[in-house]
């Protein structure tokens, strides 16, 4: 007989309506939310239950929940289940570990939930949740997901006391990056500690919304700590990084401190290799759509041999030898810049011609053109270099000149086309001007003979 009946009670669809009127007062009593479902119930306490197109509230809303009970909780009368299961859910995490955050453990209404096909939203970003589970007799957390399109995986131990969501211990994967993470929620607020190894800073880029992902290019070990509150948190730590590019400009090693909070970027002990120049100093960035910075930087041994091959523009090829130093003090915008680059060179080379003793002033006032002053040695005399490069930061127009001293005109000669017509000692002031677009700009020459006319 009670083979019998327990077959029976197997097949049998009863109950339903009563664990959902202990779950829909579980939730009103505790939350001040409401519990409502599309469709009938069905299965009995043996079997379990399942339920189609239910919602919690306005934060929470599922295709299907499957549940066993936790029998202990029927003698009782308190409303707990054993195992859920929960596939194609739509989740605002933030509304939901909010709600978690008056939960004490002992409180938490089933003993293990699973997630299938679901997604979480939240500030940060978007969670596409393959399979995650959750054990509340250890608190052990297992994720398998995408956030923001990147692949996420990994387990922690959870620390749900005392009115806190955060983690004991745990190891996640962040695509290929390893990340071992203490810390979470914690009266409130966030205080998180996290280690990172080998993450592509393409991917790290998307958990900022305002970041666009493909201005960067490089792989980065980071030391982070979160504090403050959900909407505006304070991130702090330090970087190793090595690659091509950070927010499109080219980086291709930094180690730094630095600051995050509310779009304000600040980056100090800067010792780093941008346009594979060696630079050390600090700066600050307002990231976002009205993007600022202010950058003080020094450098020393800038090679100018691969300026063609960096930026792909031929008429670098023209350019070799190395500046012995530089510093920058830079503020504004991309759009707006103000500042002064300096720089000095014992020796380069320009249209095969050896320059020493070069010194270069580059000045922006609140523009995105450039004032160019310096001077040089040529053939032991002393020449300028003057004039502006407009747009200098994304498509540099030229109106440059480079102008000896007097020389003897055979020290230009190849760069003469008519030079068979002048006698080989005379004195001239030689002077070369760029001007057009740097990616295909005009090179003109001109003499002045000494105490005659231009020719």
């Amino acid at each position: 007989m009670t083979i019998v009946v327990r077959c029976l009670l197997g097949f049998a669809d009863f109950g339903g309506n009563l664990i959902f009127d202990m779950a829909a007062k579980y939730f009103a009593d505790e939350f001040n939310l409401t519990l409502t479902y599309n469709d009938e119930i069905t299965g009995n306490f043996i079997k379990g239950y399942e339920l189609e197109e239910f919602e919690i509230g306005k934060f929470f809303s599922a295709q299907n929940l499957t549940c066993t009970l936790n029998l202990f909780s029927l003698i009782t009368g308190k409303f707990k289940l054993h195992k859920i299961k929960i596939s194609g859910a739509i989740l605002d995490f933030d509304n939901f570990v909010n709600a978690l955050g008056k939960l004490k453990p002992s409180q938490i209404p089933f003993d293990q939930i699973e997630f299938n096909d679901s997604i979480f939203i939240s500030q940060a970003g978007t969670f596409r949740i393959i399979n995650t589970v959750l054990n509340t007799s250890d608190l052990i957390f297992n994720v398998n997901a995408f956030f923001n399109g990147v692949k996420f995986s990994g387990t922690g131990d959870l620390d749900l006391n005392n009115g806190n969501c955060a983690f004991e211990r745990s190891e996640f994967y962040f695509d290929n990056a390893k990340i071992i993470a203490t810390g979470g929620f914690v009266n409130g607020n966030i205080d998180l500690h996290a280690l990172i190894n080998g993450i592509e800073f393409k991917n790290l880029a998307m958990l900022f919304k305002n970041l666009n992902s493909d201005d960067y290019d490089g792989t980065a070990n980071l030391n982070l700590e979160l504090n403050g509150n959900i909407e505006n948190p304070k991130l702090t730590g330090s970087i190793e990084y090595n690659g091509h590019k950070i927010y499109n400009v080219p980086i291709e090693r930094i180690n730094a401190n630095f600051i995050y909070s509310q779009r304000f970027l600040q980056l100090n002990n800067i010792q780093a290799s941008v346009l594979n120049i060696p630079v050390n100093g600090d700066m600050t960035i307002t990231t976002g759509a009205n993007s600022m910075f202010n950058i003080n930087l020094k450098g020393t041994e800038t090679n100018l041999n691969r300026l063609d091959k960096i930026f792909n523009i031929p008429v670098l090829k023209q350019v070799g030898g190395w500046f012995n130093s530089f510093s920058a003090n830079l503020s504004g915008s991309l759009s707006s810049t103000s500042g002064l680059i300096h720089a000095q060179a014992s020796e380069i080379f320009f249209m095969q011609k050896k320059l020493t003793n070069v010194i270069m002033q580059i000045k922006f006032s609140h523009s995105t053109t450039a004032q160019i002053d310096g001077k040089f040695n040529f053939d032991g005399v002393q020449g300028y270099i003057y004039g502006s490069v407009k747009d200098m930061l994304f498509n540099p127009e030229l109106d440059l000149n480079l102008e000896t001293g007097e020389i003897n005109i055979g020290r230009v000669s190849d760069l003469l086309p008519d030079y068979e017509k002048h006698n080989p000692h005379e004195k001239v002031i030689a002077t070369i001007k760029l001007t057009n677009k740097i990616s295909a700009p005009t090179i003109s020459i001109s003499t002045q003979l000494i105490n005659s006319q231009d020719i």
